[in-house]
């Protein structure tokens, strides 16, 4: 589904054949701090096509911080963070460049810590039974090095009626 956009940004998404019926869907926000009523618009857009899903977990780059009261969060209203409901009070952070020096490097900019991926669920058929960030360790060699200059999520669900 393309969303109104500069950069381009498409939500993608699939609905399994499980029991009960779960759709995946990913997205990467519009980027750069004046983007906020892009962002604002996007997430809008993308909850009401989903809210049509019975279950449906929504992640992918937000490109905003989890942790800050921001407009981006409203439209995200009776959505559940993975991240919170197995790790509250944990920051997560997947961007860490105190962490991932090649981020800070590549970048050209200060250090920056925060939460900007997240895994995101709507409905009452699946619950997230861990979640943990990737690619967090140095590859071997030199310059240090990380897969990516963000950390990824991996998300276990199990059916509510399972657990």
């Amino acid at each position: 589904m393309p969303l109104f956009s500069f950069m381009g940004r498409n939500l993608l998404s699939a609905r399994l054949d499980v029991d009960p019926p779960l759709t995946v869907a990913t997205v990467h926000l519009e980027s750069t701090t004046d983007m906020t009523a892009f962002r604002v618009r996007q997430l809008e857009d993308i909850t009401v096509r989903l809210a049509r899903e019975p279950n449906a977990i929504l992640v992918g780059d937000m490109n905003y911080p989890a942790d800050e009261d921001r407009p981006e969060n409203a439209p995200l209203a009776g959505w559940r963070d993975a991240w919170l409901d197995c790790h509250p009070g944990e920051p997560g952070y997947t961007v860490d460049s105190e962490v991932n020096v090649m981020r800070a490097q590549s970048k050209g900019v200060a250090a920056q810590r925060a939460r900007l991926d997240r895994a995101l669920l709507h409905g009452d058929g699946w619950q997230v039974r861990h979640i943990e960030r990737l690619g967090t360790e140095k590859l071997a060699g030199s310059p240090p090095a990380h897969v990516s200059d963000h950390f990824g999520l991996q998300i276990d669900l199990v059916a509510s009626s399972s657990t």
